[in-house]
């Protein structure tokens, strides 16, 4: 695996009710400091009094600050960088936030639920043609599966053409009580549109954080070698 390009983290803050401040982050001076922060282009409110901000700037971790999605219950970024960027990003939000809230709550708030996305450009070593390799199964309903499992839920096939569908098994009591679904998500690893096929360019996407996601891309790479 070389070339990693575009490389995009997710992370997912779910709450309990009442503890995102979502009034005091709408109001103009909220709305205002969060886009003086990080730069950000664009503000829309989307629906359910949904909060998004596009086209930012996290300078404290050097990468662009791509999307914030802030409701009642939910806290989205989106960096283009690793996890680990993502979480620094969030960890300056969050004492921006605790500025202009007045009940204090949100600055000891824990997320009931905490979800990764991972997606990036890469240059593999193998041919597409290898994806129809029956070893890709084997690998997508073994190690793969204790991967991307986590304590919170675990991950179960759910369907595959080029696209591998992964649903959740939840196992922390507190996600269902909290009434959160964990929606599926995709394993993707396909030929990059407009990329001439020889060149073994990929677009790559997973559920994790960006270390295992790269991880787990690695283990596909050299699963496929060893099969063709």
């Amino acid at each position: 695996m070389k070339d990693v390009a575009n490389l995009e983290s997710t992370q997912f803050y779910l709450f309990a009710p009442g503890r995102v401040p979502l009034r005091s982050v709408s109001t103009r001076q909220g709305i205002e400091r969060i886009q003086e922060c990080f730069s950000f282009r664009e503000v829309a409110l989307g629906s359910n009094s949904e909060l998004l901000f596009e086209g930012g700037l996290a300078e404290h971790q050097n990468v662009h600050f791509e999307r914030l999605q802030i409701s009642d219950r939910r806290i989205v970024v989106t960096v283009g960088g690793d996890s680990a960027a993502a979480d620094g990003t969030f960890k300056a939000l969050r004492e921006l936030i605790v500025k202009d809230e007045l009940q204090g709550r949100f600055a000891t708030a824990e997320p009931v639920c905490f979800r990764q996305e991972t997606n990036c450009s890469v240059v593999l070593d193998i041919e597409w043609k290898l994806f129809f390799n029956p070893a890709l199964c084997e690998y997508l309903t073994g190690p793969f599966l204790g991967l991307a499992s986590d304590k919170e839920a675990d991950v179960r096939l759910a369907g595959a053409n080029l696209r591998f569908a992964f649903s959740y098994v939840v196992k922390d009591e507190r996600v269902s009580q909290h009434g959160i679904a964990l929606s599926p998500k995709r394993f993707i690893v396909e030929p990059l549109a407009n990329t001439p096929l020889s060149e073994n360019r990929y677009f790559t996407s997973s559920p994790t954080d960006s270390e295992t996601h790269l991880r787990i891309v690695g283990d596909v790479e050299r699963l496929l070698s060893r099969a063709g």
